[in-house]
């Protein structure tokens, strides 16, 4: 402990020294953080309700740890309520900061540009024209905004293939797994790298010894894209599971819409084992509370 002696003159500079000390403790102690979960949006009304609802269920779980003000689930595009409409709802619920988390699968365009334009922390001309013509608008915020990554990062996607293969592998020895995945060709290197990560870490926790996987988009993909690699899989080994790395679409439902708008779909694999998994990531408990984590620890950096 040491005592600082000053003269009568620098009296009221101390005093303002400790009142801006004071100040910015108590500003720091009264901060209140709001939590942004962003979906893509969709034209299909059933898939955006799915969203909202997972959004309700990560509210439920947000508000029993008591770190966020307020929580508020909205879309890059396609549905509302929008990214600037929960930014701004969450302004007047009082939070003086907001941690934005984007429920996307992997790293992508959408999640490098559109949705940091939508908050309003980039700008592009091609990310805000992007926004315009789906239905979306450049963000102007005016509390500072803390933006993750996307759920790739971490283990969850792992946790979550692992989960999806307990429900349906049979036998490891004779089965193969293939991922139908959206994919990015712009961030083509990344993607591919992080899938690669996921197959070795499945083969190994699995037992199977061969693993794939397609780019499909939301499916319409997949007669050109993931019938070669299904059939590729199949002539490896006698069964083949199919797990899909989408947010709140599953392999099954893919391979429906496929097998509906194609018969050579159907045609093509009527004669083979191959079990599409029921699943999506807003199925699987884990994911909900990976992504409250993962906003969790960004929280942090705002108190430290």
């Amino acid at each position: 402990m040491f005592t600082v002696h000053l003269p009568p003159r620098h009296f009221g500079l101390m005093f303002v020294f400790a009142l801006a000390i004071t100040c910015g403790a108590s500003a720091q102690a009264e901060e209140k953080l709001g939590l942004l979960l962003i979906g893509h949006g969709s034209r299909q009304v059933a898939w955006n309700q799915s969203f909202l609802e997972f959004g309700k269920r990560v509210g439920e779980l947000a508000e029993k740890e008591g770190q966020f003000t307020a929580v508020r689930t909205v879309f890059m595009e396609f549905a509302s309520p929008a990214i600037s409409d929960g930014i701004r709802e969450l302004e007047q619920k009082g939070c003086t900061a907001i941690v934005a988390v984007p429920a996307f699968v992997m790293v992508g365009h959408h999640t490098l540009f559109d949705i940091p334009a939508a908050l309003g922390i980039f700008y592009s001309k091609h990310a805000v024209a992007h926004l315009a013509e789906h239905g979306g608008s450049f963000g102007v915020p005016r509390v500072p905004i803390l933006y993750t990554a996307a759920l790739d990062e971490g283990d969850l996607l792992e946790q979550y293939a692992l989960w999806e293969l307990q429900q349906i592998s049979q036998d490891a020895e004779n089965e193969a797994i293939v991922f139908l995945v959206h994919g990015d060709a712009e961030q083509k290197p990344l993607v591919e790298r992080r899938l690669r990560a996921l197959m070795n870490w499945c083969c190994a926790k699995s037992g199977i010894t061969f693993a794939d996987y397609a780019t499909i988009g939301v499916g319409q993909g997949f007669e050109h894209h993931g019938l070669p690699v299904l059939l590729h899989a199949a002539e490896r080994k006698r069964r083949v599971l199919v797990i899909g790395l989408y947010v709140a679409l599953s392999a099954e439902r893919i391979f429906q819409r496929a097998s509906s708008s194609s018969p050579r779909v159907a045609q093509e694999l009527k004669d083979r084992d191959i079990v599409f998994s029921k699943g999506s990531l807003i199925d699987f408990p884990g994911t909900a509370h990976s992504l409250l984590e993962t906003a969790h620890t960004a929280a942090k950096l705002r108190s430290n």
